[in-house]
């Protein structure tokens, strides 16, 4: 019975990382359409919008480089954590990595058609490595948001108030400090792409 649930525990991960990253790619992928699809004005908009970025990412400190990358990842780590809490914020949790991809699709997109194989060097070499460590982060914060978010729902459904524990609570609080800390690496990988290759690309 045991090493049947435990089969069926590894199954619903793997089935809800599966979907979580679907639902990145579909994001990312909508992203990309928008910029092709849109008006020339919503177009120009966020071309400004993306080359001001791409512009002070290369004139930032490395102080302001790690914030900003720490920042812009950990908000997508700590939205998950919060809505773990509740028992009917699974729909919300499927929305962030989706979220995730959108500004990504967004702006990759823009980079490739305002620079062309510059923007998708860009992408490459500065955003991608960190990008990449990030999406592991969020996509297992996010999973183990569904997972704690169902147990409450459960635990509810079924007036088995005992079916979320304390053992449970400090294990997800756990995860989320370990998941902080990768982050930070993340930063940290961030911050050395910016000074090694940024300077290689002209955007101004």
């Amino acid at each position: 019975m045991q090493g049947t649930s435990i089969k069926k525990e590894n199954y619903m991960a793997s089935y809800s990382l599966i979907l979580l990253a679907g639902m990145f790619i579909i994001g990312m992928i909508y992203g990309v359409l928008l910029i092709k699809s849109n008006s020339d004005t919503l177009a120009n908009t966020i071309s400004i919008i993306t080359n001001e970025y791409t512009i002070k990412l290369q004139q930032q400190s490395i102080l302001q480089s790690f914030i900003s990358s720490f920042a812009s990842t950990f908000i997508f780590i700590l939205l998950p954590y919060l809505l773990g809490y509740s028992a009917i914020a699974q729909p919300l949790i499927l929305l962030v990595p989706w979220f995730k991809g959108l500004g990504l699709g967004f702006f990759m997109a823009n980079l490739y058609t305002s620079y062309g194989f510059s923007g998708i060097g860009f992408c490459a070499l500065v955003i991608m490595p960190s990008t990449l460590v990030a999406l592991f982060c969020i996509l297992i914060a996010s999973r183990e948001a569904l997972k704690l978010s169902n147990l409450f729902f459960q635990s509810f459904a079924s007036k088995h108030h005992n079916a979320v524990g304390l053992t449970t609570i400090k294990l997800y609080n756990l995860k989320l400090l370990v998941l902080s800390a990768i982050c930070l690496a993340a930063s940290i990988v961030n911050v050395i792409c910016v000074l090694l290759f940024s300077r290689m690309f002209n955007f101004i």
